[in-house]
């Protein structure tokens, strides 16, 4: 047998063997092959198509929601029926094994710190940036996501806890095809998504473009009560906002030959929005008075993408040669106004403008990369090199009103400048023992030089080089019942983002402000794995995490120069990860199935909290299900929910959450067109309370925003395609090529 390209290989004895290649569709081809000890390449073998067979020839399937191999768990995005008229960050909420912490970040249930990657393109983002790009993207444009618990040395070391690998579809056919969706979402306002896809393929190019439009509006509420160093601050927040987004992305493959590719990815879009925030306050204790304030912001957002890339299949046997060259641009201007809205003496309402900044950010991302890989009898050897470059330039002016005149605060307006270069080079081995044995093994080194500049940093410039060795290994053990057990250990890092190390102070409401922490240090984290798979249906693994100056976000400290609570990220002790993990899919009919995953897991932390010590060891865990039923009339329906139990991260105690989900969808116009019907959140379980409850930090916070909606999309498919021929190869290593 075949893979799916058409690429095969034979372990045979010496002797004289014929060779007989059949496939649907095409007249068999036979020939006499002589077996020796050397190896003999037999090219690419043509089949002669059999148009009376072809044109007959019609194929319908649907993937299983989930599968997994060793290394990751992939969640079929076009199996689902939740994805219907949705996006890409909708969707990931849904995916198994992957948490969205507080409605912000996402990351892999159990371990800190996930990196995000689109079409093997890693995405160096704030999370709310990355969550506004991935709102822009439609999850009808998603094949599949990829949750990679044990990455090999080919991939980045940055993402402490994993990868999760987002891949959008490729048209696999010949002809011109296409896709038209549209969607209506209401929340406590209406949305409104919609787009279309075109695909044209032949021998000689691959070309698609994609075109998606949004106009969206969601209400939030943020909640709190603190008592810090015996100093109160009371917050109570209502926010609403929105704007619209528009994307246009493009490409276009040319095949040189049989082995030789050339190509370009084109992305663009743009994005406005308006936030309007409402906030009671109260400080120093329950009898001052509560002050009102309403700050509106107002942006806009553009990013630009290009890649070209090259691939060269330098033999049958499964070399091949890639290389990428990436350039990613992302502007962003804000402008927000902060109104005093309490009552007069007179018992008028004020609305007197209280300060006022502008904020303006420009990024940059250069990439090269070259990978090579190098099967043989005994192995595949894997080795690349890649050089990144990340350049950010931020600038903020904030205004207060001092007599009826705004004058600009220089203590709090500030310029940051950021710079990161990274070179990487990695060697990664695969090889077989015997036909139950596989070991997976690789080394990554990658020197990080960064440079940083502020008008208040001390010192006022600042640079840091350091070179890390990244060790990575798996070893695959299938027993005689086709069950596998999996060991594995990787070395990963977590480099604070851009928006952890700017120093800008943002001030949601006068007494609460947030800012980055120049000087915050890497954090290096050991990963260990043992899994076992059972009939390739179930899993099973227990994991290990070791965190080496881990750093946590939203840490609050009282700032007594200003009588303000700040937010600032740092640097913490040492910390431990223990888990379990469990994948059970059931088929209880062949219209019924499910799929139910558990994640447990135990934080070991021992920290300094203003002079008190803190020792965490609390136990928590995650529950998901979802049932897929398929029903008369060509009606599919998706049953799903979930359950976050209590849980603790340094100093805020979180209560449990959940979420019911329903969804159904059906085949319409000839199994051209879908209809779909989602509700999300059916009983508003999905919103984030928690506590805090130390010797100097006492209170409660709620944060609240439009996790509850009704969807209703239809897609239409059009277009005239043929199978797929058997010259279209690609390589054995299919695992290695995400990219076209």
């Amino acid at each position: 047998m075949t893979n799916e390209e058409g690429i095969f290989d034979l372990n045979e004895k010496k002797g004289n063997y014929i060779l007989t290649v059949s496939f649907i569709g095409y007249s068999p081809y036979s020939q006499k092959i002589l077996v020796e000890d050397k190896q003999i390449d037999l090219g690419n073998l043509i089949l002669e198509r059999d148009e009376k067979i072809l044109d007959a020839v019609t194929v319908q399937g649907t993937k299983s929601l989930i599968e997994h191999n060793s290394d990751r768990l992939i969640f079929n995005v076009e199996s689902s029926v939740a994805a219907s008229g949705g996006n890409a960050w909708q969707i990931l909420s849904k995916t198994p094994g992957v948490r969205i912490d507080r409605g912000e970040e996402p990351n892999i249930v159990g371990k800190q710190g996930t990196m995000v990657m689109i079409d093997d393109r890693v995405m160096k983002l704030s999370p709310s940036e990355l969550k506004s790009l991935l709102q822009n993207m439609s999850a009808d444009h998603i094949s599949s996501i990829d949750v990679i618990t044990s990455p090999s040395a080919k991939y980045e070391a940055q993402g402490a806890g994993g990868i999760i690998q987002i891949k959008r579809k490729k048209s696999q056919s010949y002809g011109i095809t296409g896709n038209l969706n549209l969607a209506y979402d209401q929340r406590v306002f209406d949305s409104y998504s919609g787009g279309a896809n075109l695909n044209l393929r032949n021998e000689k190019f691959d070309i698609y473009a994609r075109y998606s439009q949004s106009q969206d509006k969601n209400q939030w509420g943020d909640d709190m009560g603190m008592l810090i160093a015996d100093n109160l601050v009371q917050v109570d927040l209502l926010g609403e906002g929105g704007g619209n987004a528009y994307k246009m992305e493009g490409g276009i493959d040319y095949h040189i030959d049989n082995r030789n590719v050339i190509g370009l990815q084109l992305e663009h879009s743009t994005s406005n929005y308006n936030f309007l925030d409402r906030t009671e306050n109260r400080t120093g204790s329950l009898q001052q008075p509560i002050q009102t304030f309403e700050s509106a912001m107002d942006g806009e957002e553009g990013m630009k993408a290009l890649n070209l890339h090259y691939s060269n299949e330098i033999d049958t046997l499964g070399r091949l040669l890639k290389i990428d060259l990436d350039y990613f641009t992302n502007k962003n201007n804000t402008a927000q106004n902060l109104f005093d809205n309490g009552i007069k003496a007179n018992g008028e309402k004020n609305g007197e403008l209280y300060s006022s900044g502008n904020s303006q950010q420009d990024m940059v991302l250069k990439s090269f990369q070259i990978d090579y890989i190098h099967p043989s009898k005994k192995g595949i050897l894997e080795i690349g090199t890649k050089i990144s470059y990340n350049y950010r330039e931020s600038g903020y002016d904030f205004f207060q009103v001092i007599g009826n005149q705004l004058v600009k605060d220089k203590d709090v307006s500030n310029q940051f400048n950021f710079k990161e270069t990274i070179g990487a080079l990695y060697a990664n081995y695969k090889i077989s023992f015997k036909d139950n044995l596989n070991l997976n093994g690789g080394l990554r080194g990658e020197y990080t030089n960064t440079q940083q500049s502020s008008l208040h940093q001390i010192p006022r410039n600042y640079k840091k080089e350091y070179l890390n060795i990244f060790p990575s290994i798996s070893i695959n053990y299938q027993t005689r019942k086709e069950n596998q057990w999996v060991l594995s250990y990787g070395k990963r890092i977590q480099r604070p983002m851009y928006f952890s190390l700017n120093p800008f102070r943002f001030y949601g409401n006068p007494f609460i402000y947030s800012e980055g922490n120049p000087f915050l240090k890497p954090s290096i984290v050991h990963n260990t794995e043992l899994g076992f798979i059972l009939k390739g249906n179930y899993s099973i693994k227990v994991f290990y995490q070791y965190l080496e100056d881990p750093f946590f976000g939203q840490i609050p400290q009282w700032d007594e120069d200003n009588d303000l609570i700040g937010l600032k990220p740092n640097n913490l002790p040492s910390s431990h990860r223990y888990g379990l993990n469990l994948l059970i899919p059931v088929s209880l009919t062949n219209w019924w199935s499910l799929t139910n995953t558990l994640n447990v897991m135990m934080r070991d932390e021992t920290f300094v909290y203003l002079g008190e010590d803190v020792h965490n060891q609390v136990l928590s865990a995650q529950f998901s299900i979802s049932n897929s039923i398929s029903l008369p009339k060509g009606f599919r329906a998706e049953i799903s929910g979930w359950y976050n139990s209590p849980h603790t991260q340094y100093v805020f105690n979180y209560r449990s959450t959940y979420d019911i989900s329903f969804g159904i969808k059906k085949s319409v116009l000839k199994d051209k067109g879908t209809l779909a019907l989602n509700a999300t959140d059916l009983f508003k379980g999905n919103f984030s309370p928690s506590k805090m409850d130390l010797k100097y930090l006492k209170g409660e916070r709620l944060s609240t925003w439009n996790s509850q909606s009704l969807r209703i999309s239809f897609s239409y498919r059009f277009g005239k395609s043929t199978v797929k021929t058997i010259q279209e190869r690609k390589t054995s290593n299919q695992d290695e090529r995400n990219r076209l």
